[in-house]
């Protein structure tokens, strides 16, 4: 080696099985995450492909078998639970074992039969696809209902440990898989923003089972979002209607929407869009606007919905509306007169406590 090269590191002599996948994926750096989140993709889809004959995994399940793996090790991450290396090729085996069928008890079978059906009804319904974590609800249903004496169940979790399982392929992710994954692993469920069992994913399963229309997941989004977070909740009615939905065309109009909004006030600077990103909340504390502004910078991708569904909790009319998105901004009103957004002061543009 010549002495111009770089030295090698201990972490460049560490073999891929023996990383720590908790700490690689909770770094400092987001260039840092993204890589480990993508070295990860790397060995799972290595190590399936490595077991697929010894367990003759059929060539169509090799890729609904990576997507499981990782499903599995975000689940142990986010129970807090540590990933070591050797860790992947375990779960990996596991996972790959389910997709090659075995004997199953009378009982298992015959939940598994019935939770076929569910499914497949419930699809149908719907007209789409259902999440994994709406099966497993199904499931959990079927195996306590009327159909088993309460001595002769199924084991809990039937489908996932022999037999069925709702494939999560790493074919039906979107392009920007590595990100939808890393966001699930760092910062939580993409299914609810937040960890399994929450008042997020208990809002998505009900979307999914069709128990509410994505505009009430929208709208009821900011208080499962607090209730999970401790974060404080919408002030009701504070805002009216003409003003919510100019703050949502103003916010919409930021070059990262509410983002920026939070980045200002993270710098300690006091302007309009933070007026209107604290307009939701009724004289929130310091450390209540510190916490706000950090869980949505968090969460770039998602923030301004987000926010958008704290304003809509806030708003006389119960949802703000949206016309004015395309539209001219209209004038904000505050005592004593209107004033247009360019020419309110900070802290000032409207008729709130903040």
């Amino acid at each position: 080696m010549s002495t111009s090269e770089a030295p090698v590191t201990d972490v460049d002599r560490m073999p891929p099985r023996v990383r720590d996948w908790t700490i690689d994926l909770a770094a400092a750096d987001a260039g840092d995450r993204r890589a480990a989140a993508a070295d990860l993709v790397e060995e799972v889809s290595r190590a399936v492909r490595g077991l697929r004959r010894r367990v003759g995994l059929g060539d169509a399940d090799v890729q609904d078998a990576i997507g499981e793996t990782l499903l599995e090790l975000v689940k142990r991450i986010e129970q807090g639970h540590p990933v070591p290396g050797a860790i992947v090729q375990r779960i990996a085996t596991t996972v790959c074992s389910r997709f090659v069928n075995g004997p199953v008890r009378h009982e298992t079978a015959k939940a598994l039969r019935l939770l076929k059906d569910r499914v497949a009804e419930t699809e149908a319904r719907l007209g789409r696809s259902l999440s994994p974590r709406a099966v497993e609800r199904l499931a959990e249903e079927i195996r306590l209902g009327a159909d088993f004496h309460p001595r002769h169940r199924p084991v809990e979790r039937f489908h996932l440990v022999e037999g069925f399982s709702k494939p999560a392929s790493m074919d039906q992710f979107a392009p920007d898989a590595l990100d939808a994954f890393l966001h699930r692993a760092t910062a939580g469920s993409e299914s609810g923003y937040l960890g399994a069992g929450g008042a997020c994913d208990t809002l998505l399963d009900e979307l999914q089972l069709g128990l509410r229309s994505r505009a009430e997941v929208r709208r009821l989004l900011w208080a499962a979002v607090s209730a999970d977070e401790q974060l404080p909740p919408a002030g009701a009615g504070r805002v009216p209607a003409t003003v919510a939905a100019d703050l949502v065309a103003y916010v919409a109009g930021l070059p990262e929407g509410v983002v920026t909004a939070c980045r200002q006030h993270l710098e300690g600077r006091s302007t309009k869009a933070t007026v209107a990103l604290f307009a939701p909340f009724s004289e929130p504390a310091p450390a209540d606007r510190d916490q706000i502004a950090r869980y949505l910078a968090g969460r770039p991708a998602h923030a301004t919905a987000i926010w958008e569904s704290a304003l809509a909790g806030a708003t006389e009319t119960g949802e703000p509306s949206i016309a004015s998105k395309r539209g001219r901004v209209r004038d904000w009103p505050r005592t004593g007169g209107r004033v247009s957004v360019e020419a309110c002061p900070p802290h000032s543009a409207l008729p709130l406590h903040v």
